[in-house]
This record gives structure tokens, C-alpha cells and sequence, in this order.
């Protein structure tokens, strides 16, 4: 039985720091085979090419302390575990970064999101594709649709199952084809809803998901946080 836990769009530095505490404790409780940390894990908004708050402007080396942080956090709940973090939209602002406004720097290895990151220092592997377990694929993402459940039929017809995050949503999407059964999961996010270049109510949900495949089968179980709490396997988290 392989287990799989996936969370991912924490947005560092705006992330939500009581929910990811209580993600973490489950994956401690639960001791899965693999973490999955499914990108836009740091903002990088430093680097963004949006209108920047011009005090946050040389606030980079903060949050990739934050998420050196956070990736020892990770490794402490899981110490067993394969942990993998996925490339994002938003890692990749500071390749697009590198090649718009620093290509001088591109090819130094220290600017690499991996070194940059330091992810081998907690055993961390960093992917900038996807990976499958069992018939699975995860990955962020690159879709978005108005509706939870259109992103998913997107990503299904893409890459049939498939576990991914970009949209800040939750949904599960079946449907059954030439493939067979088909699933697409959006795996919801762990950062704030209300972050300061967003404007208006953010469509979003908190929360993540815990994959098991065994025996060719997989089971799907959403954990979804509401008022900063979730029920996980007949148990209230917070």
C-alpha cells in the first residue's frame, strides 16, 4: 500500500501558518510513503511583474528563509518519507526573473531553485514536470476555469487521473472514457485568502489531499479545512 499526502499553494510568505501546522500533525499521525509538496510553495513576489509594495520590494531573502523553514518542518513530520517538491507557476518567476532581467546570472548553479532552496539538504527531490503513483499523476498544474469542477474535465482530458493544484480549489471530477475511470482532483491551497494584491473574494478553498493506491486500486480522501479546523478519519484537527 503506497500513501500519498499532496499539499501545496502555501504561497510563502502568505501562507496560513495554523492550517499548515495542523497538515503536518496529520501527516506525522499518518506516516505516508510520499509528501508531495505540488508547487507554488514560495511567492516570489519580489520577482513578480506585477506593481510590488515598494517595502516588500528586497523582501526575497525572507521568504526563502521562510521556506527553508518550512521544508524542515516538512522533513520533521515525515522523516521516513519521500518528499517531493514540485516546480510551480510562481517558482518560475524567478527563472523568467533571471532570463528577463539577469541573464548574465541564468546559468550559475547557485540560482537554481533547487540551491537556491537548499531542498538537498532535507532530502528533498525537486521536480519541474510530474510524477505518477499507480495511475496517478501529479503535478501543479497549469489550467484555470471559473469553476472548480471545469478546471478538472481540463485537466482529465489532458492527463487522464490526475492530482494537481494552481487553482486554489477543491473538486474531485470523474468520468469514464477509453482510458477507463478516469479522476481529476484540484487539491486546494494553504495560504491566505485575503492576500494584499488580490481584490474582492478569493473563490478558494483551504485544504489538501491524501492518496492511497494498493493493488491497483486508489482512494481519494479530500481534507478540507472550515474555520481553521478539519475532520480527518473520524478525528477533529486544528
Amino acid at each position: 500500500m503506497i500513501v500519498t499526502v499532496a499539499i501545496g499553494d502555501t504561497h510563502i510568505p502568505y501562507e496560513e501558518p495554523e492550517m499548515i501546522k495542523c497538515a503536518l500533525a496529520i501527516i506525522k499521525a499518518i506516516e505516508p510513503t510520499n509528501v508531495f509538496l505540488i508547487g507554488d510553495i514560495i511567492d516570489f513576489y519580489p520577482v513578480s511583474r506585477y506593481a510590488k509594495d515598494p517595502r516588500r520590494i528586497n523582501s526575497l531573502q525572507d521568504e526563502v528563509d521562510k521556506v527553508y523553514e518550512f521544508q524542515s518542518e516538512v522533513r520533521k513530520a515525515a522523516p521516513k518519507s519521500n518528499i517531493v517538491y514540485f516546480e510551480g507557476n510562481h517558482e518560475e518567476r524567478f527563472e523568467k526573473f533571471l532570463i528577463t532581467r539577469a541573464p548574465e546570472l541564468y546559468n550559475l548553479r547557485m540560482m537554481e531553485i533547487s540551491e537556491l532552496l537548499r531542498v538537498k539538504e532535507f532530502g528533498i527531490e525537486y521536480c519541474d514536470n510530474l510524477k505518477k503513483v499507480g495511475d496517478t499523476a501529479f503535478t501543479h498544474g497549469h489550467i484555470i476555469r471559473k469553476h472548480s469542477g471545469y478546471t478538472a474535465r481540463a485537466m482529465a482530458e489532458e492527463y487522464g487521473t490526475v492530482l494537481f493544484g494552481h487553482t486554489h480549489r477543491m473538486g474531485i471530477y470523474h468520468r469514464r472514457d477509453g482510458r477507463g475511470n478516469v479522476v481529476a482532483i484540484e487539491n486546494g491551497c494553504l495560504c491566505k485568502l485575503d492576500p494584499e494584491y488580490l481584490k474582492g473574494i478569493a473563490n478558494w478553498q483551504h485544504g489538501f489531499t491524501v492518496v492511497t493506491h494498493d493493488d491497483g486500486q486508489s482512494s481519494y480522501e479530500q481534507v478540507q479545512f472550515t474555520d481553521r479546523k478539519a475532520i480527518f478519519r473520524g478525528k477533529r484537527w486544528k
